[in-house]
């Protein structure tokens, strides 16, 4: 089958219905990006939780410092979100326990903002400064 533009369409494939919204797409897109692990992630006999949101991805790493604080956030960086969890790099070991002292508040402030249950932080030390 031919599509508009003259391209072929692949066999099994849907066919173009024109343009669709970003955020839908940009979903399907994270949602194919992210490990198996994320993708079936949840604790034994819980239900495996979606892929997060380009939404809730674009909020927490956009607005990093304005969900943590400016002093926190010169010191950590979000590295990945999956099955729930956020997984965040610090600088310094004693960053590692401070971000852990603040992890209720970081979460309850990201499920927030993001509208999805981001329940669990883990903490690695890392050397990006």
């Amino acid at each position: 089958m031919i599509r508009p533009g003259g391209r072929r369409a692949r066999r099994g494939a849907e066919l173009d219905h024109g343009p669709r919204p970003l955020g839908e797409v940009l979903d399907e897109v994270v949602a194919g990006l992210a490990p198996p692990a994320a993708r079936g992630s949840g604790s034994a006999g819980a239900p495996p939780r979606a892929a997060p949101s380009a939404a809730a991805l674009g909020t927490v790493f956009s607005r990093w410092e304005e969900l943590v604080g400016s002093s926190v956030a010169r010191h950590t960086r979000p590295l990945r979100i999956g099955g729930g969890t956020l997984v965040v790099e610090v600088d310094q070991p004693a960053w590692a326990t401070q971000l852990r002292i603040l992890s209720p508040g970081i979460l309850a402030r990201l499920t927030e903002r993001t509208g999805e249950p981001i329940d669990r932080l883990d903490v690695v030390v890392g050397t990006r400064r």
